[in-house]
C-alpha cells in the first residue's frame, strides 16, 4: 500500500461569502523531478471549488493554479479544467461529478493527469523540474475539501513553546501582553533552529490596531524591540504597514513593504545565507544572515492586549518535564520489544538528523509521540492518525548524541515503544 499524508495548512470550509476570495495551499511539496498527487473527496456538488496543482502560491484566487480541476455547477455540474485563467476543456467535455467522487491531480513523468474515481480523465505537459504543491480556492460560502491527501509528508511544523516571558500571558502557542502601553514585554521560543539548517517561524495577525514586532534572534537578551536580530514590524504608528528592522535599526522605509490585515500569515525564515521575510506566502524582502549560528523566535508586543496567535516553528520545541525515574541502570526494562516488528519501526536508525515513524492502524484516532532520555522526557508532539499505513518523520536536531527511547500512545491507551539512537 502507498502511503498517503493529510494536506497541512488548508484551513476549510469557506467562511466567508460567495465570490472567489477564499482559498488555501498545502506545505506539502512534490519535490522536483519527482512523481507526486495530491486528491480529495468531492462533498456537496452545489458549490464550486477549485483543486489542483501550483508551482508556488500567489494568492488565494483560482486563476493562479497551474493545474486546476473545476468542480463547477455554473457549467452544468461538470468537471473542467483550467491552466491559470484559460479554459482548456469544454462545459461538457469531461462529464459531471457527484457526492463522494474523488478527483486527484498527480504529476508522473513529464504529464499532470486529471483523474476521478482512479480513471485519467485529462493530461497536459509539465515542467518536472520543479517542485508542486496544492492549490484550492472556493466561490461559495460552506464550499468544503474533503479528505485531502498528498503522496509527501508535509515538512515539521510544531507549535512555539514560549519562555522567558514578560508582561504576558501564554495559552498554548498563543501570547498576549497583560501591561500597559510601552515596549516592555515579549518572550523567546524554546525551539531553536539548528546552526547551518533551513528552519522558519510563523504567526497570524490579530488585532491591526496593535503593535507587534516578530523576528529571529541568535539569542534572547531580553523583552525589548531592539535586540530582535530580525525583525517584522507591525505597525499601526508606521501607517498600518509592515517595516523591517535588524535591532535598533529600521531597513525599510514605512511604507515600502505596504500594509497588512487581520488574519494575513507572516513568516521569517532562514533559507541558506538569506533571512527571507514574507507575507502570505511572498517574499517581501531578504537579508544576509550567518548560517553557522543557530536562531530562536523572538518577540515584543508595545499594546495591552497585543497578540502573537498560532505562533509555529519548523524546530521542536526544547521541553523538558520533572524525572520519569528512566535511568541508564533501567532504560532497557522500560523498552517493551513486541514481538511483530512490522508495526512499528523507525528508520534511520541510528540516525543523525531525523527518523521516519511507520506504523499501522485501523482506525482514525490521534497519538503522542513521546521521547525519553536518561532521566528526562521530551514531548515530541501530539499527531493525527489514519486507519492502513502512517509516517511520521521526526526531527533529531534538538537532541544530542545518545540513546533514547521513543514511545507512541494511542488515545485509546495502547503503547509501543522502540530503542531510538542519534549518532
Amino acid at each position: 500500500m502507498r502511503l498517503i499524508y493529510l494536506l497541512a495548512e488548508i484551513t476549510l470550509p469557506k467562511t466567508s461569502g460567495t465570490g472567489w476570495n477564499a482559498g488555501a495551499a498545502s506545505a506539502n511539496r512534490i519535490p522536483a523531478n519527482r512523481d507526486g498527487f495530491i486528491e480529495m473527496t468531492i462533498g456537496d456538488p452545489n458549490t464550486d471549488v477549485m483543486f489542483g496543482l501550483s508551482y508556488s502560491n500567489t494568492d488565494a484566487s483560482w486563476n493562479t493554479i497551474d493545474f486546476n480541476l473545476y468542480m463547477s455547477r455554473f457549467r452544468g455540474g461538470n468537471i473542467v479544467i483550467f491552466q491559470r485563467s484559460t479554459q482548456i476543456t469544454s462545459n461538457s467535455q469531461l462529464g459531471s461529478y457527484s457526492r463522494g467522487d474523488i478527483v486527484r491531480v498527480e504529476r508522473v513523468g513529464s504529464n499532470v493527469n486529471f483523474k476521478k474515481n482512479g480513471t485519467i480523465i485529462y493530461t497536459l505537459p509539465v515542467d518536472r523540474s520543479r517542485s508542486m504543491i496544492a492549490d484550492v480556492a472556493l466561490y461559495d460560502r460552506n464550499a468544503k475539501i474533503l479528505n485531502a491527501y498528498c503522496s509527501v509528508p508535509a515538512p515539521n511544523r510544531y507549535p512555539i513553546e514560549w519562555t522567558d516571558t514578560v508582561n504576558v500571558s501564554v495559552s498554548g502557542n498563543n501570547l498576549t501582553k497583560t501591561s500597559g502601553t510601552g515596549w516592555n514585554a515579549g518572550a523567546a521560543s524554546t525551539n531553536k533552529i539548528p546552526a547551518n539548517r533551513d528552519g522558519y517561524i510563523e504567526m497570524t495577525i490579530g488585532d491591526p490596531n496593535t503593535d507587534v514586532m516578530f523576528g529571529l534572534s541568535y539569542s534572547n537578551t531580553n523583552a525589548s524591540w531592539n535586540t530582535i536580530d530580525f525583525n517584522l514590524y507591525m505597525s499601526r504608528f508606521r501607517g498600518g504597514n509592515i517595516v523591517i528592522f535588524q535591532r535598533s535599526t529600521q531597513i525599510t522605509s514605512n511604507s515600502q513593504l505596504g500594509s497588512y490585515s487581520r488574519g494575513d500569515i507572516v513568516r521569517v525564515e532562514r533559507v541558506g545565507n538569506n533571512v527571507n521575510f514574507k507575507k502570505n506566502g511572498s517574499v517581501i524582502y531578504t537579508l544576509p544572515a550567518d548560517r553557522s549560528r543557530s536562531m530562536i523566535a523572538d518577540v515584543a508586543l508595545y499594546d495591552r492586549n497585543a497578540k502573537v496567535i498560532n505562533a509555529f516553528c519548523s524546530a521542536a520545541p526544547a521541553r523538558i518535564s520533572e524525572d520519569t525515574g528512566i535511568t541508564e541502570e533501567n532504560f532497557d526494562k522500560n523498552l517493551q520489544i513486541e514481538k511483530d516488528q512490522k508495526q512499528l519501526s523507525l528508520s534511520p536508525n541510528p540516525a543523525s538528523t531525523y527518523t521516519s515513524l511507520s506504523f499501522f492502524s485501523t482506525e482514525k484516532t490521534t497519538a503522542d509521540i513521546i521521547i525519553y532520555g536518561t532521566n528526562k522526557m521530551i514531548i515530541q508532539k501530539k499527531i493525527d492518525v489514519f486507519p492502513g499505513n502512517n509516517l511520521e518523520e521526526i526531527s533529531l536536531d534538538p537532541y544530542a548524541k545518545g540513546v533514547y527511547l521513543l514511545k507512541i500512545v494511542f488515545a485509546n491507551g495502547t503503547q509501543k515503544t522502540r530503542k531510538l539512537i542519534k549518532n
